[in-house]
């Protein structure tokens, strides 16, 4: 099956963004293809000058579809999927662990 979503070389970048298989991603992730950049931000501390600008680096992706290959609300073309954007603060706040989901 091909599911298509929106892929982009790093965070600041929301236009011009390219259609991939999420297997492609998927592939990428399982094959450790950003494991020294992940290891990295780990060393660094999430306060760090340094771990911003890596993870800003970072490519991303959306499991969803814009038009004109732009990532703004009002452009959000299709998903499907039900997305979620959690982070650990918010895990803290609700006093919620990974292990516990």
């Amino acid at each position: 099956m091909r599911m298509l979503i929106s892929y982009q070389t790093n965070i600041r970048n929301a236009k011009d963004l390219q259609r991939k298989n999420i297997n492609e991603i998927l592939t990428d992730i399982q094959k450790g293809k950003y494991k020294n950049e992940i290891d990295e931000l780990r060393k660094l501390g999430k306060n760090s000058n340094e771990f911003k600008e890596l993870k800003n680096s970072l490519p991303y992706f959306v499991p969803a579809l814009f038009k004109d290959n732009e990532r703004k609300k009002d452009k959000l073309e299709r998903t499907q999927y039900l997305l979620f954007d959690i982070d650990e603060k918010q895990f803290k706040e609700a006093n919620i662990t990974i292990s516990g989901l």
